[in-house]
Order: structure tokens, then C-alpha cells, then sequence
């Protein structure tokens, strides 16, 4: 079994998400002070941002998931729920993550509550994307065999996006 996040990993990631969020809004109620204090009313143009973050941050806590997979069956569980498993096969596709790192599972059909599942390969994503790619384009090679083992007629359908981005094999 290939693990991509360990349940230590998506509690560390969660802790340091609560560390910024506070982090935003003390900055927010600093802001709101200095703006009335010093009527500097400009400063009410950043409350936005430092609402928003927050509010982001606290989303992206409840979506996350650790992960792990095998030859045929995706593993996952969030914090404090028992782990869940799904069938290769039920897997349409994976989108790689934006500029927080965050990875999306899209399914075929929806699993119990989840239609998509999030992920993230570690907390200093953007400046270790090289090593961690690695391990979802590993993914992405067992989903598509497992997919060639069922059925014979199944054609690589993401062969577009390997040329595309330049790992034609």
C-alpha cells in the first residue's frame, strides 16, 4: 500500500490552517483599531481579505483527507471518522492542486457523503511539488491500470494531458 498523507500529516496540516486563521483575524482586529484609532480609513479595504482567509482556511480544514492506496482500492479517512474505501474504477480523474497544493479526487459516482475528495501531499507544497507529483502521477498510473485490467476495451483517456505537459511515455 501506497500512503500519499498519514492521518499525522492531515492533523499537523489542520493545526498549522487553525495557527493562520488566528493569526488573520488578530491582524483584522489590529486593522479595525488602527483604522477608527488613527482615522486611517483606508485600512477598512484589507477586512475583506482577512475576513476571507479565515473563512477559507476553516473550509479547506473540514475537506481534507489522508490518503493511501493499493493496486485496486483508494483508502481514505478524515480526522475522527472511520477509514473509507472506494474501487479504482470509481475514480474519473485527478486535478492536481492550485497554489496551496491541494489536490482533488473527482469520482464517477458519489461515495456516501462525498462527491470529491481533497487531499494534500504536504504542508510545503509549492516548493517540493517535484518529489510530491511523483507520488499522484502513481496514483494516476495504478487508477489507469486498474482500469485496463477490467475491461479491455478502455482507452488512456488522460494521454491528451501527458502530452500536454510534456510526460508523453
Amino acid at each position: 500500500m501506497t500512503t500519499i498523507s498519514t492521518p499525522s500529516q492531515l492533523k499537523r496540516y489542520k493545526n498549522t490552517l487553525m495557527f493562520f486563521s488566528i493569526v488573520s483575524i488578530v491582524l483584522g482586529v489590529i486593522t479595525i483599531g488602527k483604522a477608527v484609532v488613527d482615522k486611517e480609513y483606508m485600512l477598512f479595504f484589507n477586512i475583506p481579505l482577512l475576513v476571507i482567509l479565515p473563512i477559507n482556511f476553516y473550509r479547506e480544514m473540514k475537506l481534507i483527507h489522508s490518503i493511501a492506496f493499493d493496486t485496486t482500492t483508494l483508502y481514505f479517512t478524515s480526522e475522527n471518522k472511520p477509514m473509507a474505501k472506494i474501487g479504482l474504477d470509481q475514480i474519473r480523474s485527478i486535478t492536481i492542486g492550485r497554489f496551496d497544493g491541494i489536490h482533488r479526487i473527482n469520482l464517477i459516482k458519489s461515495a456516501d457523503p462525498v462527491k470529491r475528495i481533497y487531499f494534500k501531499t504536504s504542508l510545503g507544497y509549492p516548493f517540493n511539488f517535484s518529489k510530491k507529483d511523483k507520488v499522484i502521477y502513481a496514483l494516476r498510473d495504478a487508477i489507469e491500470a486498474y482500469k485496463k485490467l477490467l475491461d479491455d476495451d478502455y482507452e488512456d483517456e488522460v494521454q491528451i494531458t501527458r502530452v500536454a505537459n510534456g510526460m508523453a511515455r
